[in-house]
């Protein structure tokens, strides 16, 4: 993408932007179906559809819990944490985002959201939140950080904003999940099977996804900490089930497969069948398309 191009990329997303204001202004979240079957447009679907609060609804938050969600973008998610708990702080860089997330969630008096990215915002944030939840956001991490171990640094400098048995939440892509085989673009930079290549020939842009080996090897550098992995399907921005290693799914089961709805994609295999053969494998954990994890301290 040159210049041009992504300058008018930018300007269409912040129109998008303006008119998505407008809507949580105007409408309820009653309206937003309605609104997405109207525009036919990834942008308002990705950031209104109520399947967006699945990757954290089932999920068992304590009822006087404190949360620090980092890159709440236009509140999707944050309205069901809000619901959950006694206090939200949501922290968004994009000050139009925030406004949004304020706006469609204005109701919820347990919410405080702010301008401003983690590493700016670190030093006036408390220590004793009892979740942080990172949707979409462990990618960023080396935007955060500079240094050599930028994931690492991301999760210690979170585990300083915890109380005792307090938890990090993380839902991110896997790099090497089935759609990606299958012909899916990568999500980081819109290309094909970057991510199954280890991100050769992007030596200038840092971000990344991980496989699960590659995670459990940043949380195994990190000592004493405990974790668990879910498995979202399709994945983790619309997710219709949320799998564990104590309930993986069976062959026939991951029918929902065919769900490219910003950009072009291959249809390289049947990832239905293909998903059946890993299964049967065993290895459907390192094939998932997504990842949710819980984090905390071990005793």
């Amino acid at each position: 993408m040159n210049i041009v191009e992504k300058a008018e990329k930018n300007n269409t997303e912040n129109q998008k932007m303006e008119e998505l204001l407008k809507i949580v202004q105007q409408y309820t979240e009653d309206d937003f179906q309605k609104i997405i079957s109207e525009k036919k447009d990834f942008f308002f679907l990705y950031h209104l559809s109520p399947m967006r609060r699945n990757i954290l609804e089932w999920y068992p938050f304590k009822k006087d819990a404190k949360v620090l969600e980092i890159d709440a973008e236009c509140g999707a998610v944050t309205g069901c944490i809000a619901d959950k708990v006694l206090q939200v702080t949501s922290l968004e860089n994009n000050d139009l985002q925030r406004q949004i997330n304020e706006c469609r969630n204005s109701k919820k008096e347990n919410l405080r959201v702010f301008t401003g990215t983690y590493d700016k915002m670190e030093n006036e944030l408390e220590r004793d939140y009892d979740y942080i939840v990172m949707v979409g956001s462990f990618a960023k991490a080396p935007d955060y950080f500079a240094d050599e171990k930028p994931y690492h640094t991301f999760i210690k400098s979170a585990f300083n904003h915890l109380k005792d048995g307090g938890e990090i939440l993380i839902a991110c892509d896997n790099r090497i999940g089935m759609k990606y085989w299958s012909g899916c673009q990568e999500e980081l930079y819109s290309d094909y099977f970057s991510g199954i290549q280890d991100y050769i020939g992007f030596d200038n842009h840092k971000m990344r996804n991980f496989s699960k080996k590659e995670i459990e090897n940043i949380l195994q550098e990190i000592s004493n900490l405990e974790y668990k992995f879910y498995y979202p399907y399709p994945d983790y921005k619309f997710p219709m089930a949320i799998y564990s290693d104590e309930y993986l799914p069976k062959k026939a089961e991951l029918s929902m497969n065919i769900r490219n709805f910003d950009r072009s994609r291959l249809l390289l295999f049947d990832e239905t069948k293909a998903f059946d053969g890993i299964i049967g494998a065993g290895l459907f954990p390192e094939f998932s398309n997504s990842f949710l994890l819980r984090i905390k301290k071990g005793d």
